[in-house]
């Protein structure tokens, strides 16, 4: 896994179903590689987020290139990737916090999935009522 401090070769792809991902803020997994237009440092947890990603995406360029198609084109694929990257996130973030801090850390992540970035695909509530169905499972 490479760190790159730039967009994803897909960039405009991605910018033509999210118009949000202009911000530079936004970091993208592609093809063995995070993108990290900001070039600020990454946490750990967005580190196991993309790794999700990066896992899923498979090893080949062509592998990714169609992972992709179906993110950007099949809603129910989008959400249920990101489902499994937020409760990546959400594990490595909860990870030896107190029982407050897991519940923040829960609330921040389901936030995350629920925002406007991803077009809105779940409420907060739901989103963090199957991140933790997910981790359950696991």
């Amino acid at each position: 896994m490479e760190i790159i401090h730039t967009r994803p070769p897909n960039f405009d792809e991605i910018l033509a179903v999210f118009p949000k991902a202009i911000s530079k803020d936004i970091v993208f997994a592609y093809n063995g590689k995070i993108y990290v237009p900001s070039k600020k440092p990454l946490s750990q947890a967005i580190i196991e987020h993309e790794k999700t990603h990066l896992i899923r995406q498979g090893k080949t360029k062509e592998d990714a290139d169609r992972w992709w198609y179906n993110y950007l084109n099949d809603i129910s694929f989008r959400y249920y990737e990101e489902l499994l990257a937020h409760a990546a996130e959400y594990k490595a973030m909860a990870t030896g916090g107190t029982r407050e801090y897991r519940r923040s850390a829960l609330k921040e992540t389901s936030k995350k999935l629920s925002a406007p970035l991803y077009n809105n695909m779940v409420s907060q509530k739901i989103a963090a009522l199957q991140i933790k169905d997910v981790l359950r499972r696991v």
